[in-house]
Protein backbone atom coordinates (compact mmCIF):
# COMPACT_ATOMS: atom_id res chain seq x y z
CA UNK A 1 0.00 0.00 0.00
CA UNK A 2 2.53 2.25 0.11
CA UNK A 3 3.04 3.65 -3.24
CA UNK A 4 -0.52 3.90 -3.26
CA UNK A 5 -1.12 6.84 -0.38
CA UNK A 6 -1.23 10.26 -3.00
CA UNK A 7 -4.66 9.07 -3.72
CA UNK A 8 -6.04 9.32 -0.73
CA UNK A 9 -7.33 12.71 -1.09
CA UNK A 10 -9.30 12.22 -4.15
CA UNK A 11 -10.91 9.18 -1.89
CA UNK A 12 -12.36 12.02 0.63
CA UNK A 13 -14.83 12.25 -1.95
CA UNK A 14 -14.97 8.73 -2.79
CA UNK A 15 -15.67 7.59 1.06
CA UNK A 16 -18.35 10.08 1.32
CA UNK A 17 -19.88 8.99 -2.06
CA UNK A 18 -20.09 5.26 -0.98
CA UNK A 19 -19.55 4.44 2.54
CA UNK A 20 -22.17 6.31 4.01
CA UNK A 21 -24.56 5.82 1.43
CA UNK A 22 -23.83 1.87 1.17
CA UNK A 23 -25.21 0.81 4.22
CA UNK A 24 -28.72 2.42 3.57
CA UNK A 25 -29.25 -0.22 0.77
CA UNK A 26 -31.53 -2.36 2.06
CA UNK A 27 -30.30 -5.61 3.30
CA UNK A 28 -26.55 -4.39 2.87
CA UNK A 29 -23.86 -6.76 3.63
CA UNK A 30 -21.07 -5.11 2.41
CA UNK A 31 -19.66 -4.31 -1.15
CA UNK A 32 -18.64 -7.13 -3.24
CA UNK A 33 -14.75 -7.55 -2.80
CA UNK A 34 -15.04 -9.53 -6.38
CA UNK A 35 -15.60 -6.43 -8.20
CA UNK A 36 -12.09 -5.23 -9.51
CA UNK A 37 -11.04 -5.31 -12.27
CA UNK A 38 -7.22 -6.72 -12.91
CA UNK A 39 -5.46 -3.57 -12.55
CA UNK A 40 -6.80 -2.39 -8.99
CA UNK A 41 -9.64 -0.54 -9.68
CA UNK A 42 -13.13 -0.75 -8.08
CA UNK A 43 -16.81 -0.61 -9.80
CA UNK A 44 -20.27 -0.65 -8.61
CA UNK A 45 -22.89 0.44 -9.20
CA UNK A 46 -25.95 2.21 -7.77
CA UNK A 47 -29.98 1.67 -8.85
CA UNK A 48 -30.91 5.06 -7.03
CA UNK A 49 -29.24 8.27 -5.38
CA UNK A 50 -31.57 7.94 -2.49
CA UNK A 51 -29.49 6.34 -0.91
CA UNK A 52 -27.34 9.27 -0.15
CA UNK A 53 -28.68 11.27 3.21
CA UNK A 54 -28.35 14.55 1.14
CA UNK A 55 -31.30 14.13 -1.25
CA UNK A 56 -34.48 14.93 0.27
CA UNK A 57 -37.14 11.73 -0.68
CA UNK A 58 -40.12 14.56 -0.97
CA UNK A 59 -38.12 16.36 -3.47
CA UNK A 60 -36.89 13.91 -6.51
CA UNK A 61 -39.45 13.44 -8.42
CA UNK A 62 -37.83 11.01 -10.85
CA UNK A 63 -35.00 8.65 -9.61
CA UNK A 64 -31.08 8.01 -11.09
CA UNK A 65 -28.77 5.40 -10.62
CA UNK A 66 -25.17 5.65 -11.26
CA UNK A 67 -21.82 3.83 -12.32
CA UNK A 68 -18.82 4.70 -9.82
CA UNK A 69 -15.53 3.53 -10.35
CA UNK A 70 -12.36 3.79 -7.74
CA UNK A 71 -9.26 4.45 -9.95
CA UNK A 72 -6.47 3.78 -7.81
CA UNK A 73 -2.93 3.65 -8.68
CA UNK A 74 -2.42 -0.03 -7.80
CA UNK A 75 -1.27 -2.15 -10.03
CA UNK A 76 -3.31 -5.53 -8.93
CA UNK A 77 -6.31 -6.27 -7.33
CA UNK A 78 -5.18 -7.57 -3.98
CA UNK A 79 -3.29 -3.78 -4.25
CA UNK A 80 -6.19 -2.13 -4.41
CA UNK A 81 -8.62 -4.22 -2.71
CA UNK A 82 -6.48 -3.59 0.44
CA UNK A 83 -6.06 0.47 -0.64
CA UNK A 84 -9.68 0.83 -0.15
CA UNK A 85 -10.13 -1.63 3.00
CA UNK A 86 -7.76 0.42 4.51
CA UNK A 87 -9.76 3.68 3.48
CA UNK A 88 -13.06 2.35 5.30
CA UNK A 89 -14.53 0.54 2.18
CA UNK A 90 -16.51 -1.93 3.54
CA UNK A 91 -16.65 -4.69 1.50
CA UNK A 92 -18.27 -8.51 2.42
CA UNK A 93 -16.64 -10.89 3.71
CA UNK A 94 -14.91 -13.05 0.68
CA UNK A 95 -16.73 -16.01 1.91
CA UNK A 96 -20.11 -14.35 1.48
CA UNK A 97 -22.08 -13.26 -1.60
Amino acid sequence: MSGHVEAAADVGVSRQAVCPGAPRVRDFRGLNPRSFDGRGNYSLGLTEQMVFPEFDPDSVSNTQGMNITLVTTAQVDEEGRELLRELGMPFQKEDED
